[in-house]
């Protein structure tokens, strides 16, 4: 049976297509790990990322509302990429 027998037959992505935004959370994560590594550098990535969630959970609803008025500009800014990108290709 050849190997690929049960692979996907979906096309694959286009490297010049502009990446997806990141959500609140993510962009959240990407300000908190560092934090988190400095304080606890013995931690491993499954538990930096359980610190993550924690924090996340816990956080005040002003700073996720801040967090995912970020997110929304970074989505603004992928559509008009990816518009531009529809365009040309």
């Amino acid at each position: 049976m050849p190997r690929n027998a049960g692979a996907s037959k979906r096309a694959g992505k286009d490297p010049n297509a502009p990446k997806r935004p990141l959500s609140a959370f993510f962009i959240f994560s990407q300000d908190e790990r560092p934090d988190i590594k400095k304080k606890s550098p013995s931690l491993s990535v499954g538990d930096i990322s359980k610190e993550i969630g924690l924090r996340w959970k816990n956080v005040s609803d002003d700073v996720k509302k801040r967090y995912e008025q970020k997110a929304a500009v970074e989505i603004q800014k992928y559509e008009v990429r990816l518009a531009e990108y529809k365009k040309s290709g």
